[in-house]
């Protein structure tokens, strides 16, 4: 018997991230999909590890859409990679999205020891 997929967006991207990470990942290179729903993809990527994910999160953070960009910060939010830590400190001081900038914010204060 099959598992169906989820339904809520969110919900879907967790368990493909999970259970065809090939296809997860695919999605967010990709990045065709609407930017309501590439938000969520970007936030079930939270807390991974994968390199090939997070650049494809780090490509998101640079998105025309700013809820993208905020999915893409959520996604990477919990990485201490250097190269993450220094596109999220970029984002506070440069995003052109107030709501970008102050989520970006919020994250590097959580990266404060």
């Amino acid at each position: 018997m099959m598992t169906p997929t989820p339904t809520n967006p969110y919900v879907r991207y967790k368990w493909m991230r999970h259970n065809r990470p090939s296809d997860f990942l695919a999605a967010l290179k990709a990045a065709v999909l609407p930017p309501w729903e590439l938000t969520y993809a970007a936030e079930a990527a939270s807390g991974t590890d994968d390199a090939d994910v997070i650049d494809a999160l780090l490509a998101l953070t640079r998105h025309a859409s700013p809820v993208v960009r905020e999915g893409a910060l959520y996604g990477v939010w919990h990485s201490h990679e250097p190269r993450v830590t220094a596109r999220i400190r970029e984002m506070a001081d440069h995003d052109e999205s107030p709501a970008v900038r102050g989520l970006a914010a919020n994250c590097v204060e959580e990266m404060a020891p």
